[in-house]
């Protein structure tokens, strides 16, 4: 393995969360009394960029809204999945073992996501225990993938660089998050990403232990 470090996205990537998501984003329209049903491919057409951006593609589908029922809405979404983030949720087939076969190796391993920090850090924490060297989500006054910015903090504090780095994603965002940082990107094929779009990626997998046999 020519990578020290490997960075992963969460959703789509290592975690299938979509039912979680499907169901949590429903409960806070129905809530409120507005009647939607969205469907595993709206879902994944929403998410990418952070639950806020989620929403305001999800607003966009149910029009002339009020501001505070928004508000409302996206209020019960953050409190219904803290309460039901592990419903449905599970580690795409092969990422454990993978993981683990990788830190057996002495590679660094992190996890960079876009999904609320606090939740983010709950279902790694859950579910991968203490494999991952860092781990952090969309926090406060920090911008997002593809901002390049999260990156360079991380390398500051544990040493590493763009150069012997890999990211491994499954959206144009993580591709894109990837070469803004200059460093290698895995696709996932797998994943919640649209991969009709051109995204020109390092490498492409269709299962996540492919990443025990890459080569350049």
């Amino acid at each position: 393995m020519k990578y020290k470090t490997i960075i992963f996205d969460l959703d789509g990537t290592l975690l299938n969360t979509l039912e979680d998501l499907r169901l949590s984003v429903n409960h806070s329209f129905n809530s409120q009394g507005i009647n939607v049903n969205f469907s595993s491919s709206d879902i994944k057409s929403f998410i990418g960029n952070g639950v806020k951006v989620l929403y305001e593609r999800a607003f966009q589908r149910v029009p002339n809204l009020d501001e505070e029922v928004k508000r409302e809405i996206f209020h019960e979404y953050v409190e219904y999945y803290q309460n039901h983030r592990l419903d449905h949720t599970i580690p795409f087939e092969g990422v454990v073992s993978t993981l683990k076969l990788l830190k057996n190796q002495g590679i660094q391993l992190g996890v960079i996501s876009n999904k609320n920090d606090d939740d983010t850090k709950a279902v790694v924490d859950y579910f991968f225990n203490d494999i991952f060297d860092f781990v952090i989500g969309n926090k406060e006054n920090l911008p997002i993938k593809p901002n390049p910015l999260l990156f360079y903090l991380l390398a500051n504090e544990y040493n590493f660089t763009n150069s012997n780095t890999l990211y491994v994603g499954d959206s144009i965002v993580d591709v894109t998050f990837a070469k803004n940082c200059e460093m290698d990107s895995a696709l996932c094929l797998y994943g919640f990403g649209d991969y009709s779009k051109e995204m020109n990626p390092t490498y492409k997998i269709n299962s996540f232990n492919e990443l025990l046999n890459l080569e350049k």
